[in-house]
């Protein structure tokens, strides 16, 4: 059997990554977690910490690249290379998609490749939440990144495909890796016996992409993987520390894409300030009165 291993960036342990922890333990997956009590530095910090550890690694080896906060891996491991050679189509990467979230963060797929590839409409965006293929070919995409001006590894990811398509193969059946975020995408699967959809599909790795927004879908499709904790939404605290981190990078660059949810988190919050100076005056008005 070829060599896989599973790389993950946590910087702390919580119920969500023990989930990705133990669903990896009993599929069997050699894995490696990196980043553990450091400082949360972004996603080029993270992607350094990554390309660290591959550099070390022999090149031809299976690396499944996957986020840590908001994945679970249902199936066992021959299971995943199966899939993973079947999806790839002898091509070095497999790259995952969802649904269009209209977050900041996706670049729709350019039509050039949409067309080659016959999607589904609703897939219209790639997803860096699940990555896999060879240990050579993802360090091409790392450094790709890391020379670039772009500070989200997703955006990187989606033009590092759009220069170098030859890479890439595309999981347009949710096969490999399924990435739920959106309402219409819980309805097209079926989790009460198993992780499958209405063919009888059972995806090897499941994607809550801003795991917050959809804990109950979460907590749901995890009790089916025994032994799994059902998890709360993540602390308020740990988000906005990362989202502090992210703004600081954006102010102190020449980042040229508008963070659409950087903007609605500041205005709401100048907002507040307002409301709550509003309430402070009037409160202040009627002492005098």
């Amino acid at each position: 059997m070829e060599e896989l291993l599973v790389i993950g960036v946590a910087t702390e342990k919580n119920d969500f990554f023990y989930n990705w922890e133990l669903s990896l333990k009993k599929g069997g997956y050699k894995y490696k977690i990196i980043g553990l009590g450091e400082k949360w530095g972004g996603f080029k910090w993270r992607v350094k910490l990554k390309l660290i550890e591959l550099k070390k690694l022999n090149k031809n080896i299976i690396i499944c690249d996957l986020d840590t906060y908001d994945v679970i891996v249902p199936l066992q491991q021959r299971f995943m290379l199966q899939k993973f050679h079947k999806v790839r189509k002898g091509k070095p990467l497999v790259c995952c998609l969802e649904s269009n979230s209209n977050s900041f963060n996706t670049i729709p797929i350019p039509e050039i490749i949409y067309g080659k590839m016959n999607i589904y409409p609703n897939l219209q965006t790639f997803n860096a939440g699940i990555l896999i293929g060879y240990n050579e070919y993802i360090q091409k995409f790392y450094n790709h990144f890391l020379n670039s001006g772009e500070f989200d590894d997703q955006i990187g990811l989606c033009n590092f495909i759009k220069c170098s398509p030859e890479y890439f193969s595309f999981d347009i059946n949710s096969e490999l890796g399924l990435n739920l975020n959106m309402k219409n995408d819980f309805k097209e699967w079926n989790f009460t016996k198993n992780c499958i959809n209405k063919s009888g599909l059972v995806p090897a790795i499941i994607h809550f992409p801003g795991v917050w927004k959809n804990i109950k879908h979460y907590n749901k499709i995890i009790k089916i993987i025994e032994g799994t904790k059902k998890c709360k939404a993540l602390p308020f605290s740990f988000r906005f520390k990362k989202f502090l981190v992210e703004l600081n990078l954006r102010i102190n660059s020449n980042f040229k894409v508008i963070d659409f949810q950087i903007i609605i988190i500041l205005a709401a919050f100048i907002l507040i300030l307002i409301i709550i100076l509003i309430i402070i005056l009037c409160i202040k008005l009627r002492k005098k009165r």
